[in-house]
């Protein structure tokens, strides 16, 4: 299974947000994220995109920013955000969704049951925040505020309901210092990830070496980043070529230089 690059953009009141530690800070809307950004060119380097909306209403400005963005991309894409009902998973797919992501709702197993038998398991990612409490690494909800159980119980609830696990560190969200390596030693010793459930890592993703130090880990399929103002230009296409080059299992677009 190749390993892969994720692009995580964060939607609030009509801008799109840097976040550090869930504290948001709003750089830019649509049109600068497509003319300034330069988002098409990026998405070049990426092999999935995510957009989350942070307001949890399926808006007419996150309508019309998603049918802006699916236009011009050709990789695949999710959509998350306050899905807690059929229709707005319907919704998501329906703008163009290739799956969704799914964060409170995760608590509801029927519900989870029930778009799994709709739209297939394959087509829901379980987007799990995370912080360490007494020794654990543990689910928080509510934008961190609320917390839940182990990210170990409930990666057993869920598999064989959904398609991939994303574990996102709040406490290094949007920083760039690297990932929780830490969590991946714990989640190797439980052993319950392996190549039939895949695992994204996310949460301090900021240079190519972090990316590399978790892809050495054979159950560690992809990374993710929303750090939007820590990959400007060419460095999602620099991270790549460097990942590839040092033999990391990337899908092959061009010519590695």
């Amino acid at each position: 299974m190749n390993k892969r690059i994720l692009f995580t953009l964060l939607f609030s009141q009509g801008n799109f947000i840097q976040s550090r530690n869930f504290k948001r800070q709003a750089v830019g809307d649509v049109d600068w994220l497509i003319s300034r950004f330069r988002l098409f060119e990026v998405l070049q380097y990426v092999d999935e995109l995510v957009i989350l909306n942070l307001d949890r209403e399926i808006t007419a400005d996150f309508r019309g920013m998603v049918e802006k963005i699916v236009y011009g991309i050709s990789c695949p894409l999710t959509l998350g955000g306050g899905l807690i009902a059929e229709n707005h998973c319907r919704t998501m797919f329906d703008l163009g969704a290739d799956r969704v992501s799914i964060n409170s709702a995760l608590v509801d197993i029927d519900f989870l049951k029930r778009i799994s038998s709709v739209f297939g398991g394959q087509a829901i990612l379980a987007w799990l925040d995370y912080r360490w409490l007494n020794s654990q690494p543990t689910v928080f909800f509510e934008s961190g505020t609320v917390s839940g159980p182990s990210v170990v119980d409930f990666v057993r609830r869920l598999s064989g309901i959904v398609g991939e696990f994303l574990v996102h560190s709040i406490d290094r969200d949007g920083t760039g210092f690297g990932l929780d390596f830490c969590l991946l030693d714990y989640l190797r010793s439980s052993s319950l990830f392996n190549q039939t459930t895949p695992l994204i890592v996310s949460g301090g993703l900021g240079q190519g070496i972090h990316a590399y130090d978790a892809f050495e880990r054979d159950y560690v399929n992809a990374v993710s980043t929303s750090n939007i103002l820590n990959f400007i230009g060419s460095s999602f296409g620099i991270m790549r070529d460097d990942l590839l080059n040092k033999g990391v299992d990337l899908p092959h677009w061009r010519e590695v230089v």
